[in-house]
């Protein structure tokens, strides 16, 4: 992409210059000061090594790509291993219908589901209703500003990882996992293909297409609308739904 879509950035990428910009992108889900989706996911034993640095975000193989033992990192830590030249930029993002669909479904819709709906009923749309409501009213919740919430699950893909701000090497989509493996593998060389192999998903996710919430013409617009910013900054580095 050209490098004209992102906003102005003054090189060389300093550690500090990118903890400014990395700054908004930590949050604090149940008390854990400084919680990011930057991770190392290769775990280079030696710190000459090149890295691996992805973004990913709750609802979006955050999950996956932590249990295949990708290693959390602080804001410092990221912003110290981005401003590295041998640093490999990637992020794992996914279609915004298809990610809020799953907080739905795991959030809001099981009978087990925590914190539940009664929480994101006051959270997203102000009332005590303690039964889940439609998806329809959680969206059109969004739609009016409540997408700025503190709810990882439910904040932009943009916010998570600056993709308003940071040139990305690649931009994957987690729909198409399985090909995350060779596109950094052929980045890095043969050499880290083992490595590689070893700590990213390779397996699609996702609401599959034939939900039935996913042909709901006005929850797709009411999506659409609400994740505008991430339908936008996505499409920028080459990925569109």
């Amino acid at each position: 992409m050209p490098a004209s879509v992102f906003r102005p950035y003054p090189p060389p990428n300093t550690p500090a210059q990118l903890r400014q910009v990395l700054s908004a992108t930590s949050y604090d889900p149940g008390g854990r000061p400084n919680w990011t989706p930057w991770h190392n996911v290769t775990a280079w034993p030696r710190p000459d090594d090149g890295l691996v640095v992805m973004c990913t975000m709750p609802k979006a193989g955050s999950t996956a790509v932590k249990t295949m033992g990708a290693h959390a990192l602080t804001i410092y830590q990221t912003a110290a291993a981005l401003a590295r030249a041998d640093a490999l930029r990637v992020a794992l993002v996914r279609d915004p219908l298809a990610r809020f669909l799953s907080w739905y479904h795991d959030k809001v819709g099981r009978p087990s589901a925590h914190p539940g709906p009664a929480y994101y009923n006051r959270a997203l749309c102000g009332t005590n209703e303690t039964a889940t409501l439609p998806a329809t009213a959680y969206a059109a919740a969004l739609g009016r500003g409540a997408v700025d919430t503190a709810e990882p699950h439910l904040r932009t893909q943009t916010q998570h990882c600056a993709l308003d701000l940071l040139h990305f090497d690649i931009v994957h989509p987690l729909e198409q996992a399985g090909a995350l493996t060779a596109r950094v593998a052929a980045a890095l060389g043969p050499a880290h293909a083992a490595r590689v192999q070893a700590v990213l998903p390779h397996s699609n996710a996702g609401v599959g297409p034939r939900a039935p919430l996913a042909t709901d013409a006005q929850l797709r617009a009411l999506i659409r609308g609400a994740y505008a910013r991430d339908y936008e900054w996505i499409a920028r580095h080459g990925v569109h739904y």
